[in-house]
């Protein structure tokens, strides 16, 4: 079975492109309100003589502020200077990349929103299979890896849990590239975290930026003779229903997020109450996820299990040692969010949120 899926950031959505963050005065230059990000190479050939003026060449080809070298009317006047402009400024030297392809689009990767698939479909499984902790390794890296297993995979041993895994029938591609405009100059913060948050630049797809995918469910992985070798019975109903699945979970995301903020970030509260609203009134094709950098604990693991068992929760985190700091027995866990903010000190929304539109086409 084919769809056709229709991915709208409802707020700022950064996926990060695994390599250090981009540098101030190196990788990009500030020049009022834009951020432009450079082509290193070609403003090296840009500034550097073809000859003569050893001192200058000396002085460029050693500088870590090429900014010293450059104007914005250069840039404007000789736009190959520039891989892509951001509105806005970061709140600190360092910038990290989203995600782009080889033209230097920006894209969501398959890997990201089947990730969001896969917790969704796990959390609905477990909560018909209560935790058992007996199930969870020693090790905090790995610890879920027998529950996993227990929730997603038939497989006879651990070293082969990817054949006989249960999301291996759901085939999810990337996405359609963007253009690089439709990326903003984010400054988000870890919050609460004191007085002031911890300050944290990034690019991001804005809001309201769609882009398309396509999802394949695998029917022959479904039929019954592939199910005599996979045994995936009962759990393939699961998947032929992933959408509603899908929808379930993320209407109790919406609720966990709401209930965080409610009565400490009135932004963010009023936004997260408008998306109850909007989720709970879309279309049984429609679905919302949280995504990407920034959503967190919650949005990664068995969270609609393990957050209402107060007596798991308290014990998973003393096993684990998942609190920075100190912390009282009962208190909100995880007891930071990372936020968009404007001012580095007030949240004003929420990173990664999605709306998501499945079409069956085959």
């Amino acid at each position: 079975m084919l769809y056709d899926v229709e991915i709208t950031t409802r707020t700022p959505v950064h996926v990060g492109a695994g390599v250090p963050p981009l540098r101030n005065k190196v990788d990009f230059v500030r020049f009022g309100r834009f951020t432009y990000v450079l082509d290193q190479q070609r403003v090296l050939d840009y500034l550097l003589p073809p000859q003569g003026d050893a001192e200058l060449i000396e002085r460029i080809s050693s500088t870590y502020d090429l900014s010293s070298f450059l104007k914005e009317p250069d840039l404007r006047q000789h736009p190959e200077l520039v891989r892509y402009r951001l509105g806005g400024a970061p709140n600190n030297d360092e910038l990290r990349a989203q995600i782009k392809d080889v033209q230097g689009r920006p894209y969501l990767p398959g890997s990201t929103l089947k990730g969001a698939i896969r917790t969704a479909l796990a959390n609905a499984l477990a909560r018909e299979q209560p935790l058992q902790r007996a199930q969870l390794g020693p090790r905090r890296e790995w610890a879920a890896r027998q529950v996993e297993q227990a929730l997603l995979s038939t497989a006879p041993n651990p070293k082969r849990m990817p054949n006989y895994d249960l999301l291996r029938a759901l085939q999810v591609g990337d996405s359609a590239p963007v253009a690089p405009e439709a990326l903003d100059l984010v400054n988000a913060l870890v919050w609460p975290a004191g007085k002031s948050g911890i300050p944290i630049s990034v690019e991001a797809l804005r809001e309201g930026t769609t882009l398309t995918a396509r999802i394949k469910l695998d029917d022959y992985l479904l039929s019954s003779s592939a199910q005599q070798e996979l045994r995936w019975q009962p759990r393939t109903e699961v998947l032929r229903r992933w959408v509603a699945l899908c929808r379930e979970h993320g209407l109790a995301r919406i609720a966990q997020e709401a209930n965080f903020f409610a009565r400490r970030a009135p932004r963010v509260e009023q936004f997260y109450q408008q998306l109850a609203r909007e989720a709970a009134e879309a279309a049984d094709n429609v679905f919302y996820a949280q995504i990407g950098w920034g959503a967190g604990w919650p949005a990664k693991t068995l969270s609609r299990v393990i957050l209402p068992d107060h007596k798991l929760l308290e014990w998973l985190i003393e096993r684990y040692q998942l609190s920075r700091g100190p912390r009282q027995r009962g208190a909100p866990f995880p007891k930071t969010r990372r936020v968009v903010s404007y001012d580095g000190q007030q949240p004003v929304l929420p990173l990664g949120w999605t709306r998501i539109t499945v079409i069956t086409t085959g």
